[in-house]
């Protein structure tokens, strides 16, 4: 269908111009010509080649999203009006919210800021919340599915993988229902689901909106889900205070993951709404003035160094001489990105065990002077690179150095940095290797992406 704007659904619902799409439905502006006021009409898709079974089984989906909304009274869940059939197929006429939604916010604006991403948080847990209240998990919660409104409303949409304790499955044993980046690991590897799986789900989506992509993406789906089960998600460099909500909502342990009241009280803290600092806000408060900061402190001790060099004279002492790393700049060379001209970095100069490492502006810094010694390991602030695990797609991280096969690289002579272990190479997560980018092991393909050097 494509222009619509003299189709009447039901006699009742004229379709005005489509709002968009998703695997479930088509959703349409429409006009209510009898009450005189816009909806949101939700038109139900049948692929083509489809069963008479499986179309029943489509509809029957259909209906039980409209049930499940219909079972929620919250301010931050859409409210629905009717369903009505019209050419046999079933019509979810809805609120119509103007808005637009995280992922396109993301996607056009760039990363938010922790504190509006929690406040969005502490809406969004309690549309979740209230659906738990009456045995409705929502499976699906992503970016794609959480509307800003023009009014500064924060709703969530579309339950049409929503399961009630009371409602049968509707699907086949061992098929994952959401989408992968944002589902849970026990729903991926053992297809449990739940308010648990849904608070992850939240953790995955602020995470993306902070971080601008989820915690496990790769390139594949298969990939995704992989690297879900078999890996740690790679700590949000730009939480800020948002830090702590994330690492207990993101905890792939159900038992050790925070609930729902944790979660509320934790955003609501990150979102501005209790007095003081937690350790997690701190210590991103010290960080983020300390980067701001950094060429003012190091002019100040450069200048503390040089009155050092004429009081030690005058008091008598005995001038030791220059020592190592003392006179000029940080020892080592940064590892320039060749595509992008951007460094490896390692986040606030922080030598923190497991601290990440990701692509950022090349400064100069001291988190940015790295050495290839002889023995193969690539070394910063004392400590030494490392993959996660030895899985395609792994991150890279800051860590002790202990000589593990994790820890050996080498430069290739086409300026590749290649693991010895696995023969992988280290490239950007995403292809637009913006600022902030983890980096990742990758199969080696002699891209440009995956070309570096060391100036």
């Amino acid at each position: 269908m494509t222009d619509t704007s003299s189709r009447i659904v039901a006699g009742r619902y004229r379709l005005v111009r489509q709002l968009g799409q998703g695997g479930m439905g088509r959703v349409w502006l429409g006009r209510d010509e009898t009450l005189r006021r816009d909806v949101a009409v939700k038109e139900l898709l049948s692929p083509p080649g489809l069963t008479d079974e499986a179309r029943d089984d489509l509809r029957e989906r259909s209906m039980r999203e409209a049930r499940a909304i219909a079972r929620i009274d919250q301010a931050n869940v859409v409210r629905i009006f009717d369903v009505v059939h019209d050419g046999g197929e079933p019509w979810i006429v809805m609120e119509f919210v103007p808005s637009r939604s995280l992922d396109e916010i993301i996607a056009t604006e760039g990363t938010l800021s922790p504190r509006r991403v929690a406040r969005i948080g502490v809406a969004v847990l309690a549309a979740l919340r209230a659906a738990h209240d009456v045995g409705i998990s929502h499976r699906d919660v992503k970016p794609a599915n959480i509307l800003l409104g023009q009014d500064g409303r924060v709703v969530l949409t579309d339950f049409g993988v929503a399961a009630h304790a009371d409602d049968p499955s509707m699907t086949q044993t061992g098929v994952v229902l959401g989408s992968p980046e944002y589902v849970a690991p026990e729903r991926a590897t053992e297809g449990i689901g739940g308010p648990a799986a849904d608070l992850w789900s939240l953790g995955a989506t602020l995470y993306a909106a902070v971080e601008g992509q989820a915690p496990f993406r790769r390139s594949t789906s298969m990939a995704t889900l992989v690297a879900l089960a078999t890996e740690e998600p790679a700590p949000a460099t730009n939480a800020g205070p948002l830090a702590g909500a994330l690492d207990g909502l993101l905890r792939k342990d159900v038992r050790r993951r925070i609930d729902g009241a944790e979660a509320a009280r934790r955003l609501a803290a990150a979102a501005g709404g209790r007095k003081g600092l937690d350790l997690g806000t701190f210590r991103w408060w010290l960080r983020s003035r300390l980067r701001k900061h950094r060429w003012r402190l190091v002019g100040g001790f450069a200048a503390l160094v040089m009155l050092a060099a004429f009081v030690v004279p005058l008091m008598g002492g005995k001038d030791p001489g220059p020592t190592a790393g003392q006179a000029g700049s940080v020892p080592g060379r940064q590892l320039v990105h060749q595509s992008t001209g951007r460094c490896v970095d390692i986040p606030g100069g922080a030598p923190d065990t497991k601290s990440p490492v990701r692509l950022w502006d090349c400064t100069g810094g001291p988190g940015q002077r790295l050495t290839l010694p002889t023995d193969g390991t690539l070394r910063a602030l004392g400590r030494c690179l490392e993959t996660g695990s030895p899985a395609l797609g792994s991150g890279l991280r800051l860590a002790e150095c202990t000589g593990a096969e994790a820890q050996l690289f080498t430069l290739t002579p086409d300026s590749a940095l290649m693991q010895k272990s696995t023969g992988r190479c280290v490239e950007p997560a995403t292809k637009d290797a913006e600022p902030g980018t983890w980096l990742r092991m990758w199969d080696c393909t002699g891209a440009p992406t995956q070309r570096w050097r060391l100036d």
